[in-house]
């Protein structure tokens, strides 16, 4: 009997604990859903997933803009309204240093003249998003990607 490798695709989303990962065998359909504290750990699993599918803004930019990446006006694009509204801005690279929501707010607008602040719904992810920005190298930007699982 020969021994295939399985391959497995990923998904994971913030939680409480962490972050919930979702796995799917591609060949076989075998689900598992693991809770990890950290997403690197999901990175340095024997058998880590193939293609690893994050549900938080991945490429920030230095200086915030209106609506956010080009990525984020095009999701609000295809969900229409009301769904649009899930979709919502990341911070700039700076607020992520933040200590606060005020701090926060003015390192996002300090960004650029006239760049806009952060919602209270991107500050209560914050840290996902700092930890996964600073696990990303340009080689795991070919397997971990930034989702909105409402498309």
């Amino acid at each position: 009997m020969s021994f295939v490798a399985k391959t497995w695709l990923a998904g994971a989303d913030g939680c409480k604990e962490g972050w919930v990962v979702v796995l799917r065998e591609s060949r076989s359909g075998e689900m598992l859903t693991r809770v990890v504290t950290d997403i690197e750990e999901v990175l340095r699993w024997n058998e880590p997933p193939a293609v690893l599918c994050i549900d938080v803004p991945i490429g920030l930019l230095e200086q915030a803009v209106r609506g956010g990446r080009v990525c984020d006006r095009a999701a609000r694009g295809l969900l229409g309204q009301p769904r649009a509204r899930s979709v919502f801005s990341p911070p700039a690279r700076a607020a992520l240093a933040a200590r606060n929501y005020t701090e926060a707010l003015r390192l996002n607008r300090a960004s650029a003249a006239g760049a806009p602040g952060i919602s209270r719904q991107c500050y209560g992810i914050l840290p996902k998003i700092k930890e996964v920005d600073s696990l990303m190298t340009p080689s795991l930007q070919e397997r971990v990607l930034e989702v909105h699982p409402e498309l």
